[in-house]
C-alpha cells in the first residue's frame, strides 16, 4: 500500500517510524505547504511537494496520513481530502495493546506503549501519543489529540476538538466539552466546558480559547 504523510513538521518523525513498522506499507514522501521545506528530508524520507499536490496520485490506491498536531488544521485537511477522494489509513504501532471489544475510527495515529481497554470508542483522525491510557467504556470524539503519558480512566467523555497535554490525568465519568485545552500534568476532577484552558491539580479553568470554533 502506497501512503503519503501529510505535514513535515517534527511529528512526521514518529509517523515515519511507526509507519515503517509494517513492511506491507510504502511511503511515497511527504507534503507540506511550507515551500521552504521542499526538497529536503525527514529522516529517510522526501519532503515532495504542497498538499494539493496528492491530487496527482491515484486515490484507489494511494493513502493519506495527517502528521500534524494542531486540532483545527488537522481537522479541516482531513475533511478536504476525504472529499478529494483520498482514504485515511490508521497508524498503529506494533508495540500497543488494545482490546478486541475497543471500537476505532479511521486516520487514527496511536504510539508506542498505548493501551486502550474494552468498551472504548475512539472516533476518526484521534492522535493519541506514547504510553497512553484509554480505560473502559471511555469515548473519544473526532479531531482529538492525547499527549504521551496521558491517563483517561473509566467512563471519560472527550469531545471534539480537545487536546490533553503530556501526563495529565482524567478521573472516572468526567467529560471534557469541545475544542478544550488540558494543561500538561493535570489533574481533571470534574466536567469541563466547552472553549476553555484547564490546568492544575485539580484541574481549574484560568481562560477560555478564543480561537475555538
Amino acid at each position: 500500500m502506497d501512503i503519503i504523510i501529510i505535514g513535515a513538521g517534527g511529528h512526521s518523525k514518529i509517523v515515519i517510524d511507526i509507519v515503517e513498522e509494517n513492511k506491507e506499507w510504502n511511503i511515497i514522501g511527504l507534503l507540506d505547504d511550507n515551500e521552504d521545506l521542499h526538497g529536503k528530508y525527514i529522516l529517510n524520507k522526501k519532503v515532495l511537494s504542497n498538499i494539493e499536490s496528492i491530487k496527482k496520485y491515484d486515490p484507489t490506491t494511494t493513502k493519506f496520513v495527517l502528521s500534524i498536531g494542531n486540532n483545527k488544521v488537522r481537522r479541516d485537511l482531513f475533511d478536504k481530502i476525504i472529499d478529494w477522494g483520498y482514504t485515511p489509513v490508521n497508524v498503529i504501532s506494533n508495540n500497543v495493546t488494545i482490546s478486541k471489544y475497543a471500537k476505532l475510527g479511521d486516520g487514527l495515529i496511536i504510539n508506542a506503549g498505548v493501551k486502550i481497554h474494552p468498551d472504548v470508542v475512539v472516533y476518526d483522525n484521534v492522535i493519541v501519543g506514547m504510553n497512553a491510557t484509554i480505560s473502559h467504556d471511555t469515548i473519544i470524539e473526532r479531531d482529538v489529540h492525547i499527549s504521551p503519558g496521558v491517563h483517561l480512566t473509566g467512563s471519560v467523555y472527550i469531545e471534539s476538538g480537545v487536546d490533553v497535554g503530556t501526563g495529565a490525568v482524567v478521573i472516572p465519568g468526567v467529560r471534557i466539552k469541545k475544542n478544550s485545552i488540558i494543561g500538561a500534568g493535570a489533574v481533571v476532577t470534574r466536567d469541563i466546558e466547552e472553549n476553555s484552558v484547564a490546568v492544575g491539580i485539580p484541574a481549574k479553568v484560568i481562560k477560555r480559547c478564543t480561537d475555538a470554533n
